[in-house]
């Protein structure tokens, strides 16, 4: 993934919890999803794996290594999905537009300010950008995975591989203000080869926010019980005039006080680990309003964020791209099943920090 390209094996972060990142049908109620399983990771009978690979090799990307080791890039065949479906559909609530792609194995591709209709705030420069879900476990290597030279572990993404292809969306439903959609992933350090696992994401607009509820199942072979990893919950890439890193470090959350500036290393990755105690970041621009993009995850405290390209400049197609990922610790099993949840939120930085802080309840 463009923006995860991993940086040299000596970068300057490590975190020890790790890190390494959806869906359209009439939208279904909470009552109707299976409840989320319990997770005694306390219990692994192998050593934690420590930090995850996003830490040291950040960015994702075409592996230009494994490109030339190949004779050059190859044009990806897509993996297809149902001719009937939508490619890009959209949902609107007159504040925001949110939408998915087929061609990004059901990522989140489209988030536009309806005032400003012109401009996709989610960087998509390839398949390892847009908000995605992302997950990490053994062996590592996983079937011999290289990523920028280097051994990767098991990986499916949303969106695709390094090489271009995208997952297949197995079913896809859209309403008024919701989309569902379920997805095959694909192994991101392979070339083309899918995951036993499924992704479905909820997606449901709540005023100039959206809602996200995630499930991952797994249905592996191997049924090694391997140690933690560290998880992007999700990966959110946003385009690069937004460059300013924004969050809440201090030991008075949600009573109004002075938010921080996260200083991260340029250029970037590696990314920057940092604390969120209001559990939500975000990346604004310059004006003094500070308008931008930012990510909630009530189960959190832990994120990881940086930039990668020149500041302040480029689209959504373009190189530059901002990076924030709320942080898990898993150890994700053979027959597994996990539900999670997120939100996103545009407008400008005290906007965006009332938002959250009005949305702290429960949501999964």
């Amino acid at each position: 993934r463009a923006l995860r390209s991993r940086c040299a094996a000596g970068c300057l972060i490590v975190l020890l919890i790790g890190i390494a990142i959806p869906l359209a049908t009439t939208f279904v109620a909470a009552t109707f999803l299976p409840t989320e399983r319990r997770h005694d990771d306390d219990d692994d009978p192998l050593p934690l794996h420590g930090v995850s690979p996003l830490l040291s090799f950040g960015v994702r990307g075409p592996d230009h290594h494994q490109a030339k080791q190949r004779g050059g890039r190859q044009q990806a065949k897509p993996r297809s999905s149902s001719s009937s479906m939508p490619t890009h559909p959209t949902i609107t609530n007159g504040i925001i537009t949110v939408g998915v792609s087929t061609d990004h194995g059901g990522a989140i591709t489209t988030l536009l300010d309806n005032n400003v209709p012109s401009v996709n705030l989610i960087n998509c420069h390839d398949q390892g950008r847009e908000i995605q879900q992302s997950y990490y476990a053994g062996p590592d290597p996983y079937r011999g995975a290289q990523w920028s030279g280097h051994p990767w572990p098991w990986n499916p993404i949303s969106a695709g591989d390094f090489v271009g292809h995208h997952g297949t969306v197995l079913n896809l439903t859209v309403t008024a203000t919701s989309i569902y959609v379920k997805s095959q992933p694909l192994q991101w350090a392979l070339d083309n080869v899918p995951c036993n696992c499924t992704f479905e994401s909820w997606i449901t607009l709540d005023e100039n926010g959206f809602l996200v509820r995630n499930r991952l199942v797994t249905f592996r072979e191997d049924k090694t019980k391997y140690g933690r990893m560290g998880q992007e919950l999700p990966a959110v890439y946003v385009i690069g005039q937004l460059y300013n890193l924004w969050t809440y470090t201090g030991s008075q959350p949600f009573a109004g006080e002075p938010l921080t500036q996260v200083a991260y290393p340029v250029p970037g990755p590696p990314w920057q680990s940092f604390t969120a105690n209001e559990n939500w970041a975000a990346f604004t621009d310059d004006i003094p309003q500070k308008y931008g993009v930012g990510v909630q995850n009530l189960g959190t405290t832990q994120f990881l964020g940086g930039f990668h390209g020149p500041q302040g400049q480029g689209g959504s197609t373009d190189d530059s791209t901002g990076y924030i990922a709320p942080l898990g610790d898993w150890a994700i099993r053979a027959d597994d099943e996990r539900i999670w949840c997120f939100r996103i939120a545009i407008g400008y930085l005290v906007d965006i920090r009332s938002y959250f802080n009005q949305r702290r309840g429960p949501d999964c």
